[in-house]
């Protein structure tokens, strides 16, 4: 599984970044007859809990597979924040930078420094700028926590591995939706925004998404036959929670109970149920596996620069500079142009500084950093 593309995940990460483009392309619809027809057409589940499990599910092979041959110590916790780092980071500073300088006159330097530490929606609502990157705070800090909490646990003498590893699963969950009821109850005349601020884009309400999809590398790993065996079953049951488990539910209980207590344990669920066969999926004609991996490779990219740098500064002034009237096209044409810019920048940014920056963590001495580590708390202890 780690360090082999598998197609099944590469449609699920393309499948992704294609509904959180499409779902912000809402904004510039317009009066276009055409994107008001379009955007008829609801989402069963958001782009982003599609990417917390799968990053889950990746995140928690790399751990286990640690912890199950034995070298998961100081060392190897530091080289998994490390090649996590050198994967997230470059990007995420870089379209920080870019963001800052275009929202300099609204910044002070308290916000600054949230988005620097992903401070930004830790257990309180986003600053309204660059609102795309409240994920990758959820995510940051899942990296950083999570795999430190096991790290403690490991150290427990007399339970099996694999007993801990479940603990520390359930721990993180429960902890995470009890936190999200615990805000979802503080929530006073509750409104879709202030769910989507308060519940849906909080760091510590969100922990849990990550953690299904660990729960899945964990049934991978340790059932692997009922994995195996069980995906067709699987695969049934999540796109019918996907596609009507929502709605049915949504049916009996208040808008409010469900999107409070409901919808986001709901979501990252559905999407585990879909991993079995997914991630045993490989074979594809060679003209849409292309497609597929091609997005898939510059999900991340495209993720990151398609709303605060696209959609709200580079196509409004784009738009502005054409030399002729667009009549009663505008709304079209800025969309295409809002697709057009995502994809072909975004390629350009994987190929010219996200893959170079990537393959950098390959040239890096982990053994002198985890020297370093030991050396350190040798000297605190002595």
């Amino acid at each position: 599984m780690v360090g082999r593309r598998v197609f099944g995940l590469d449609v699920l990460r393309a499948l992704a970044v294609l509904i959180v483009v499409y779902s912000h392309g809402e904004l510039i619809k317009g009066n276009s007859s055409f994107l008001n027809q379009l955007y008829k057409l609801n989402m069963p589940i958001d782009g982003v809990t599609i990417f917390f499990v799968l990053s889950g599910f990746l995140i928690g092979h790399i751990l286990l597979r640690a912890v199950a041959h034995g070298f998961f110590n100081i060392r190897s916790l530091f080289e998994f924040w490390i090649r996590r780092w050198f994967r997230t980071l470059p990007n995420y500073f870089m379209v920080l930078i870019w963001v800052l300088i275009l929202e300099y006159d609204s910044l002070d330097k308290y916000t600054v420094i949230k988005f620097i530490f992903f401070l930004q929606n830790f257990s309180y609502p986003t600053p309204d700028i660059f609102l795309e990157a409240w994920s990758l705070s959820v995510e940051e800090w899942f990296y950083l926590l999570t795999p430190l909490l096991l790290f403690f646990f490991i150290k427990i003498k007399g339970l099996e591995h694999k007993k801990i590893i479940l603990s520390w699963i359930f721990i993180v969950i429960i902890f995470s939706t009890f936190f999200r009821v615990y805000q979802a109850a503080h929530i006073v005349n509750f409104d879709n925004h202030l769910w989507d601020i308060n519940i849906r884009k909080e760091v510590l309400t969100r922990l849990d998404s990550l953690m299904y999809g660990v729960l899945g590398a964990y049934l991978n790993r340790y059932h692997e036959s009922s994995w195996s065996i069980w995906a067709n079953k699987c695969f049934i049951i999540g796109i019918i929670m996907i596609f009507w488990g929502a709605s049915a539910i949504s049916a009996v209980v208040s808008h409010e109970f469900f999107s409070n207590y409901i919808l986001l344990t709901l979501s990252p669920i559905s999407i585990l149920f879909l991993l079995p066969k997914l991630s045993a999926w490989n074979d594809s004609p060679i003209l849409i596996k292309n497609i597929i991996v091609f997005i898939s490779k510059i999900s991340y990219s495209m993720y990151l620069i398609h709303f605060s740098l696209i959609l709200l500064n580079l196509l409004p002034a784009l738009v502005g500079c054409l030399p002729f009237y667009l009549g009663n096209y505008q709304d079209l044409v800025k969309y295409l142009m809002y697709w057009g810019l995502t994809i072909s920048i975004a390629a350009m940014f994987y190929r010219y500084y996200e893959y170079p920056m990537t393959l950098l963590r390959d040239k890096f001495d982990f053994s002198q950093v985890s020297f370093a580590v030991r050396k350190h708390f040798t000297n605190t202890a002595a």
